[in-house]
């Protein structure tokens, strides 16, 4: 799975690469909330990982449980054939999302990919399958060689190291 992400990566930068170790996280179920389409040789064509984040119960009753998941297919893959992996995971991903939702505590939930820019196949694909666009991450960069301003600090308030 690792090797299929960072062919996935490089072909759409800045896409996330997870560490293996990650997905032994409970999230994950003991790998019943990671899904693979494997070809009849044993060739990984796609994943698509689903990671729940409910909600705990003394938050604001507007807050949604979150599903968080991805659908990655080998980027390697003609265009049609990543396009029937990408419909054959979106599928199951939301059955088991399903699945998962209806074990947690009774709440909105929300199904929730996240894409950079660079995936704009896997966002077409999201919208197709009815997924509407929530927010926007903005990536910033700093020169660390540049000098850094240093904008006082509020009234009132000391800024320091503590003393020993």
């Amino acid at each position: 799975m690792v090797a299929l992400e960072l062919r996935y990566a490089a072909r759409y930068p800045g896409a996330t690469v997870v560490n293996a170790d990650v997905y032994g996280h409970p999230g994950f179920a003991g790998g019943r909330n990671i899904l693979c389409a494997v070809r009849g040789d044993g060739v990984l064509l796609g994943y698509a990982p689903l990671f729940p984040s409910p909600v705990d119960a003394a938050a604001d009753p507007s807050l949604p449980h979150r599903l968080w998941a991805a659908v990655k297919p080998d980027p390697d893959l003609p265009p049609s054939a990543a396009e029937a992996v990408a419909d054959t995971l979106m599928d199951h991903l939301r059955a088991q999302a399903a699945t998962v939702a209806a074990a947690l505590p009774p709440r909105r939930v929300l199904l929730t990919l996240e894409c950079v820019t660079t995936e704009a196949p896997a966002i077409r694909h999201a919208l197709a399958h009815g997924f509407a666009l929530e927010a926007r991450v903005y990536a910033l960069a700093r020169d660390l060689p540049a000098p850094l301003p240093s904008p006082p600090p509020p009234e009132g308030v000391t800024v320091g190291l503590p003393r020993r």
